[in-house]
């Protein structure tokens, strides 16, 4: 062989090893693309679940923030209605604060005095338990006299059970003279109490007890009243 096939050959054999080098680097180069791509694309989906993962976070935060059902939601319960109890109650306190409004001590009033007095000496001896009645003595109840204590008719003047009771119903002698409410007695048709200031009005603690003293000794001292209150009760249950 001569020396310019020989010089031709071998510029041939070179042109061939720079072509199949050329193509390794473009493979390479095209495999470093295809797997920067898939993390690329491995990134972006997980970016993806944390993102989706942090709204879900965000919805289940945001639903157990929302706001609890009112009375002024359309499923609303229907409350239930006023025990003999509550009913007493609602009485009892309108006459204490009228008391305190108009300067008096519901404390010496003479019911609620001896019922007081009662419980005080109940509870020293350990009589008194939870729901439990006290009996006011025959002595106090001579104290007290036949003009602490007026007679009626229990069952005039009751609201009935109808849709539409009276607004106002004849109560009690020992509060008739009380400005009570419309539906007073009514739970579905009572309207929420005002806040009202009174002149030396008492705290709750003050009056609970002698609302719940006077309850203990209704029995003995005024069991009218509450045969009475239990029969409004009974006529909101129709």
């Amino acid at each position: 062989i001569d020396s310019n096939t020989k010089n031709e050959m071998m510029a041939n054999l070179k042109g061939a090893v720079n072509i199949q080098k050329k193509g390794d680097d473009d493979d390479a180069a095209a495999d470093k693309t295809t797997k920067s791509g898939m993390k690329r694309k491995e990134s972006s989906s997980s970016i993806k679940s944390k993102s989706s993962g942090k709204k879900k976070k965000a919805k289940t935060e945001s639903s157990s923030k929302l706001p609890k059902p009112t009375a002024s939601d359309k499923y609303q319960k229907p409350k239930r209605p006023f025990s003999a109890y509550n009913l007493f109650f609602q009485l009892e306190r309108e006459f204490i604060m009228a008391l305190r409004s108009g300067g008096g001590d519901a404390s010496e009033d003479p019911l609620i005095k001896a019922a007081m007095e009662a419980v005080d000496a109940a509870n020293e001896k350990g009589e008194v338990g939870k729901g439990m009645l006290v009996t006011v003595d025959k002595k106090m109840m001579k104290k007290l006299g036949k003009g602490a204590v007026e007679d009626f008719d229990t069952n005039e003047g009751l609201p009935r059970g109808d849709d539409s009771p009276p607004p106002r119903i004849k109560v009690p002698p020992r509060y008739k003279h009380l400005k009570l409410e419309d539906y007073w007695y009514c739970v579905s048709k009572k309207v929420k109490r005002k806040h009202r200031k009174t002149e030396g009005s008492c705290g709750f603690l003050e009056l609970t007890k002698m609302v719940s003293s006077r309850w203990k000794t209704v029995d003995s001292t005024d069991p009218k009243v509450k045969e009475w209150c239990q029969k409004v009760a009974e006529e909101q249950l129709k």
